[in-house]
């Protein structure tokens, strides 16, 4: 039998207590948090209401699986899109599952928008442009994208990471290494590799948070298929980009 865990063993979930309750609150509904309760019952029996839950290692709780994570948010909307690409890891059933996941999220409010704008480039959106749309084409998971003009008269796209989306993450992330600390001691999950599977996910998010990595790889890809004409690279504005927009 497992020894028992008290919450204060893991310090990424005890230093967020409320989130970590809320994401254990959600796996206990969808029946997914079993594996919890038998590591720290004293901790765990205010939080996970369901029993009989599954492994993530049973098909048959594969659509448990995707609501669970489309209710828990972006952060692990994204966890389980990556994983989706890994069906050597979660099986073939469990990918395509996961495949249908979507990462729409409401989009922030105009004077958000022009809020980060305005904090990334130090100029009023006005300076920057001669028109902004202020309704997004669309919104996903880390940002949303608006069509705009410069001052010069040419048409771009402009992407503004959503407002608080770094810190929020960043909590869900620590939260989720701790969870994967955690199964590291329940015998059916270990092949899992669940810490590996957190770091490198955790490792992949931080760097997909950084927006002006994203530019630089656009700019790498436009120089290495300059010759190609059935190749598009859209166009990076550097003064007009950062790392949230």
């Amino acid at each position: 039998m497992t020894a028992p865990m008290k919450i204060s063993s893991i310090p990424q979930i005890y230093r967020h207590l409320a989130a970590g309750a809320k994401i254990l609150a959600v796996l206990s509904r969808y029946g997914l948090a079993d594996w919890i309760g038998r590591l720290g019952p004293e901790f765990a029996k205010d939080l996970l209401k369901a029993q009989g839950g599954m492994a993530l290692a049973r098909l048959d709780g594969r659509r448990e699986i995707r609501l669970a994570l489309t209710e828990l948010g972006p952060t692990f909307i994204k966890l389980g899109q990556v994983l989706s690409t890994r069906p050597d890891l979660v099986g073939t059933a469990l990918a395509v599952e996961l495949q249908e996941l979507q990462a729409n999220v409401a989009a922030d409010p105009p004077e958000a928008v022009r809020a980060t704008v305005a904090r990334e480039l130090r100029q009023p959106i006005e300076a920057l442009f001669a028109e902004f749309d202020a309704q997004p084409i669309a919104s996903a998971s880390i940002g949303q994208v608006h069509r705009a003009r410069l001052h010069g008269g040419q048409p771009v796209v402009v992407k503004v990471q959503h407002a608080d989306t770094e810190r929020r993450f960043q909590v869900d992330l620590e939260i989720l290494v701790g969870l994967a600390h955690w199964a590291e001691r329940i015998p059916e999950l270990v092949p899992y590799r669940p810490w590996a599977l957190a770091s490198e996910f955790q490792r992949v998010l931080r760097r997909e948070l950084d927006f002006s990595r994203e530019a630089r790889h656009m700019e790498r890809f436009a120089r290495d298929f300059a010759g190609d004409p059935t190749v598009h690279i859209p166009r990076v504005y550097p003064a007009f980009s950062s790392s949230r927009y």
